[in-house]
């Protein structure tokens, strides 16, 4: 059975897609493993909201990159939106995913191998697109589990860099 470990940065609406994918991987028969255990893949969903959220997702995506050498690394959500070339770039990278295109990542991972070149899709936002809420049933690191109940805002706040 292929094993998946997950790291999730940022908001709860990034730990509650987190466990939306990971019921995904579950259902597709993989094992589910903590971060930091041994793992064929290791998804890091990045956060983009700061500076710090930034540094702190390239440490983790290059801290996976080195204890896991011979695990297929998917990188996603919102600095991968923003700035997908950060992690295209960076050696061992396998998979870049923008926020729409992380749903799909059981099918991008048929075209992957560890040794092939990364892959990045990161599609535009459009300018709506249906809510959708699946049943998580799986979610770890928490006594409780977080709803989505909305995909960012049209506020358009100067600060904010991952606007709807």
């Amino acid at each position: 059975m292929k094993r998946v470990s997950f790291y999730t940065l940022g908001c709860k609406l990034n730990q509650a897609e987190s466990a939306t994918i990971a019921a995904s991987f579950r259902q597709h028969g993989y094992e589910i493993v903590d971060f930091g255990q041994r793992a064929d893949i290791c998804f890091v969903n990045t956060c983009s909201v700061t500076e710090r959220a930034e540094q702190k997702s390239r440490q983790i995506v290059r801290r996976v990159i080195q204890t896991m050498p011979r695990a297929i690394v998917v990188v996603a959500g919102c600095y991968c939106q923003l700035h997908p070339e950060v992690f295209s770039q960076i050696p061992g990278v396998n998979l870049v995913l923008g926020t729409v295109n992380k749903f799909d990542v059981l099918n991008y991972l048929a075209e992957i191998t560890k040794d092939s070149t990364p892959l990045q899709l990161v599609n535009e936002l459009p300018d709506s697109t249906p809510f959708c809420n699946p049943e998580v049933g799986y979610f770890t690191n928490h006594t409780r589990a977080f709803l989505k109940i909305q995909e960012g805002c049209d506020m358009s706040c100067s600060y904010c860099s991952v606007p709807l």
